[in-house]
């Protein structure tokens, strides 16, 4: 149930590329409900500082109702980085994360030679995995800094292309591509009503995935699919609901606060495109 749940954080961590940064914008800061079967099971944040020539992204997550009392998780994962000319470099990631059946922690540094872990707890071997190759996490994002790559690369066509990622353990590819507008319904009380741009994200399974169930993740899934809206008072695309589908069933996650430069954003009223 657990692992699920880590599933749910890290599919919903990479959605975050719904977000366009406009020239202005240098503080983001988002909060979502998760619900699977009916329950709010998982509350995440995620807080973006973006400067002329550095970034910084932090995502909080933990369990909610009677999902915490079940399996209690907390996870805090952050990223600091450079703004190049080819994109975003990171130079620092960590992630720790604690449930009631496991302790886990990656902390990794990236140099000319590509990222180098520092600490990685359990071990690989440890964690019933394979260790990700060399040669495999040459020219990899982690997936923070992956979830925001495409967007500061091209701010003007969010959810395209692809992103390389190893997240300390596993090597995985990130596929993004934009599919059109729908007209969403609020199903949450002040929730979302309107026009939004549909994005699809496909998990693409490489290496250093636990054994026992490396047939499960390389079976083909439904790809994740998240919507983007442009509300009043934000210049942003904000990725106002997301659909992923995991161990656990189907789950769904909606954008309950927002606020750029420290001013709140009015979730329901969207602007014009």
């Amino acid at each position: 149930m657990q692992r699920a749940v880590r599933a749910i954080v890290a599919t919903f961590a990479s959605a975050l590329p719904g977000i366009a940064l406009g020239a202005e914008a240098t503080r983001l800061e988002l909060s979502f409900h998760i619900f699977t079967g009916g329950y709010h099971a998982v509350t995440m944040a995620a807080d973006l500082d973006l400067g002329p020539e550095r970034y910084r992204l932090e995502t909080r997550t933990s369990t909610n109702g009677i999902a915490d009392v079940i399996f209690r998780f907390t996870q805090t994962a952050r990223v600091e980085g450079a703004l190049t000319a080819s994109g975003p470099r990171p130079l620092r990631f960590e992630s720790t994360s604690d449930g009631r059946w496991n302790f886990r922690l990656i902390e990794m540094a990236y140099g000319a030679a590509g990222p180098e872990l520092r600490k990685l707890e359990p071990p690989a071997e440890a964690d019933e995995r394979d260790e990700v190759p060399e040669h495999l996490r040459q020219a990899t994002l982690d997936p923070l800094t992956a979830a925001i790559s495409a967007i500061l690369r091209e701010p003007d066509r969010p959810c395209t292309g692809k992103a390389p990622v190893f997240d300390g353990r596993r090597r995985y590819d990130l596929h993004f591509e934009a599919a059109g507008y729908d007209t969403l319904k609020a199903d949450q009380p002040d929730g979302f009503a309107g026009q939004a741009l549909r994005c699809r994200i496909v998990f693409e399974p490489i290496a250093g995935f636990m054994k026992q169930y490396e047939d499960r993740t390389r079976e083909a899934r439904p790809p994740t699919e998240l919507w983007l809206a442009r509300l009043a008072g934000a210049r942003q695309w904000l990725p106002v609901r997301m659909v992923s589908h995991s161990g656990i069933g189907r789950a769904t996650g909606h954008l309950v606060s927002a606020s750029v430069d420290d001013r709140p954003v009015l979730l329901t009223r969207a602007a014009s495109r």
